[in-house]
């Protein structure tokens, strides 16, 4: 009999008490840039070259008063594209694997499923999200489910290869605006791992080829719960913590608009807040900092919220969504996808 392919997205599916999962370990690291002449594929370093250090602008956890000008370089951003995000898939992590067997061996009967950090957090946050779709291809080597994401977008570009080669498109007004959106979020982690003052480093392109992955382990669902095993992408190192065991020692650097009134601090708490906490919780992130700017921009002030307050700040205004029912969604897709692909494979 083949296994059910139909799986329930609603929140009301997935209320009650969360599931039990552990606080994520760290087995190791690597850090990536650009490859000279293959912009295609980032080199791999077995190190920490690649881990920053937080620049914080103010002694408390809310600084004002500033004026940080996002917009400064953007004519000299280097940017990989989604054409090469979409060919690097789970590469550099099987790669950390083959390099580290002696620790991979450790946790290799634990292990069910190796991601990237950013498949747990889309699933973490799907019951809410009915803006945003994602394809997921799932591959059973060995008994360990090996997840990567599937740009759907890629199939209409194929399909208008041959007009895009004649006719060059033109960026409408929104991606115009989505692009500085996205340049403002790598400028603001250049400006916040960079000394106040130091113009030098101010100066120097901004590219987002150059990333320190750290390696973490978390079993999802208790006893008999997932063993998952994800690559996560860390903004920066603490000083402040140093030498705390990671993940506690990372921070995770977010841009925002700022928030006028109470619509929109309803908005910042289920479009912003839910994101936030998904991507933090599962790697054991302690802290977000938020630069909240302005339209043109300019970040007038930075906000530290402690990720384990994040669903309570969210509940303070408006109760917009439940961390457990986010946990329960993605326990049973774990269940569900390791079941499905599991009996699939052994008929």
């Amino acid at each position: 009999m083949a296994p059910s392919t139909s799986f329930p997205t609603g929140v009301s599916e997935y209320t009650g008490q969360a599931p039990h999962i552990t606080k994520p370990t760290e087995l190791g690291y690597f850090s990536l840039s650009r490859q000279p002449g293959n912009p295609m594929v980032r080199r791999y370093h077995p190190d920490q070259r690649a881990l920053l250090t937080l620049h914080r602008r103010g002694p408390d956890l809310v600084t004002e008063r500033l004026d940080i000008d996002l917009t400064q370089g953007m004519d000299a951003f280097i940017d990989r594209g989604q054409a090469q995000k979409d060919a690097e898939h789970l590469d550099p992590i099987l790669r950390w694997i083959l390099e580290n067997k002696r620790t991979f061996a450790q946790y290799r009967s634990k292990v069910n499923v190796i991601c990237w950090r950013g498949r747990l957090t889309d699933l973490l946050v799907t019951p809410y999200n009915r803006k945003d779709t994602w394809t997921l291809v799932a591959c059973n080597i060995d008994d360990i489910i090996y997840l990567s994401y599937v740009n759907e977008s890629d199939k209409e570009s194929k399909m208008d290869s041959t007009l895009e080669a004649t006719v060059e498109k033109v960026p409408s007004l929104e991606d115009k605006r989505q692009t500085s959106r996205m340049y403002w979020g790598f400028k603001f982690e250049q400006v916040m791992t960079s000394p106040p003052g130091d113009e030098t480093s101010l100066q120097k392109p901004v590219s987002n080829f150059e990333s320190f992955q750290s390696v973490l382990y978390t079993k999802v669902g208790g006893y008999r719960g997932t063993g998952v095993l994800f690559g996560a992408e860390m903004d920066c190192l603490d000083p402040k913590k140093v030498p705390t065991k990671p993940p506690d020692c990372y921070v995770e650097l977010k841009t925002c608009k700022g928030i006028e009134d109470e619509s929109g601090m309803r908005s910042f708490c289920y479009h912003k807040l839910m994101q936030y906490w998904a991507q933090s919780f599962i790697c054991g992130v302690p802290t977000i900092l938020v630069g909240f700017r302005l339209d043109n921009g300019h970040v007038l002030s930075t906000d530290e919220l402690p990720m384990s307050k994040v669903p309570l700040i969210a509940q303070a205004n408006g109760d917009a969504w439940k961390p457990a029912v986010c946990q329960n969604f993605l326990n049973s897709f774990l269940q569900f996808v390791t079941v499905l692909v599991t009996e699939s494979h052994e008929q």
